[in-house]
């Protein structure tokens, strides 16, 4: 990617950061790139097309510069002529362009779902490479425009149903992938295909990238259906520390990526409140006061250690850090006899802290308690 072209769309993303909505990350993208001659626009576009997958808030930005026809009528006011740009961007980006342009050709209506649709493969992406990330596996790589033209070529871009083959994607990512499908809420119709089907209310929030805008870090609040794959998310990953921790030493490169994605959710709900609880009540987790439905290996397996371990609930203060969470991590792998003959989490805890480093026993006591354990009780 040139450097100039970089630092453009540097720009054009913090300026959309700021935006509550799609139509005002449209009118700021476009106010910027009027400044632009009709080549530069192209090399930006091109470079988050490149790039989208990267993160919410590209993907938020590639999908309000999908539809040209938008483009169009707000660029006629000002220095950029469309097709201008439109010319520019058949050499620069062809995919791009071709998106554009079969986008273009579908009547309004059909538009809406066809957009609908590239929103969610593009947080089939973001979500999945997520995933990756805190496995230390590959990400899965593709361009903005050739995901919406996997859309658009479909018999009906613009009907209600979405279908998805997983052999495009790699074999190392299928796991993953399954789990983020199921997330949300795609049908598998036979091994290796899945569905999904929208309707009015789901092709207008995905087509406006709510679906998107609700990952965003800078996002102040988030949705009740973000809280909710938030606290999965939660729960999948510090079990994923957990077991990382039993599995590998200190500083093996598989723990940071998970440590890094795990306190990256626990950002999202300290937006909300200064504290997280993991909370095992009557068989069920919740998160604060949102119950995790979707039960599968990770929810059960924290449950079995919880129980196990004499724990009822795990809470994380807001200042917790990746070396607050590891000390944790440690301890909590004690195996269940040993902490039960050491008398419960809370002393094997304080013997840990002293045995590794008595010098600073007592500072690092206090620096563990940003995450406290409350016993079960009987």
């Amino acid at each position: 990617m040139p450097e100039d072209a970089r630092t453009a769309l540097d720009g054009l993303v913090r300026a959309a950061m700021n935006q509550k909505d799609i139509q005002s990350i449209t009118g700021s993208s476009i106010s910027r790139m009027s400044q632009m001659d009709a080549a530069d626009a192209a090399s930006v576009i091109s470079a988050l097309d490149s790039d989208c997958i990267s993160s919410a808030d590209r993907a938020s930005l590639f999908l309000a510069l999908l539809d040209f026809s938008t483009l169009q009528s707000r660029l006629s006011t000002g220095a950029l002529e469309p097709q201008a740009l439109r010319s520019a961007m058949i050499p620069e980006d062809p995919h791009m362009a071709e998106a554009w342009a079969r986008l273009e050709a579908l009547q309004p209506g059909g538009r809406i779902y066809a957009i609908a649709k590239v929103s969610l493969l593009l947080e089939v992406y973001f979500l999945l490479n997520r995933e990756l990330k805190d496995s230390s596996l590959e990400p899965e790589h593709s361009s903005g425009a050739a995901i919406a033209l996997r859309v658009l070529a479909d018999l009906k871009p613009g009907g209600t149903d979405l279908s998805l083959e997983t052999a495009v994607f790699s074999q190392a990512s299928q796991r993953l992938l399954t789990e983020v499908l199921e997330e949300l809420d795609f049908i598998q119709r036979e091994r290796g295909s899945w569905s999904y089907r929208l309707d009015d209310t789901s092709s207008t929030r995905l087509s406006q990238a709510r679906n998107l805008l609700s990952y965003r870090s800078a996002s102040a609040t988030l949705s009740p259906l973000a809280l909710t794959r938030a606290a999965e998310n939660i729960v999948k990953r510090l079990g994923f520390i957990v077991r990382a921790t039993g599995m590998y030493p200190s500083g093996h490169p598989a723990i940071a990526p998970s440590v890094e994605g795990f306190l990256e959710v626990l950002g999202s709900f300290f937006l909300t409140g200064p504290m997280v609880t993991l909370s095992a009540i009557g068989g069920e987790l919740m998160v604060n006061d949102l119950q995790v439905r979707r039960r599968g290996g990770s929810v059960d397996s924290l449950l079995k250690d919880m129980s196990d371990r004499g724990v009822s609930s795990i809470t994380f203060q807001n200042d917790t850090d990746a070396e607050n969470v590891m000390r944790f991590s440690n301890v909590f792998n004690k195996a269940p006899v040993y902490i039960k003959e050491h008398g419960g989490l809370e002393s094997v805890k304080f013997k840990y802290v002293l045995d590794t480093s008595r010098k600073y026993a007592i500072p690092l006591l206090d620096y563990f308690d940003k995450i406290g354990v409350t016993r079960r009780m009987g």
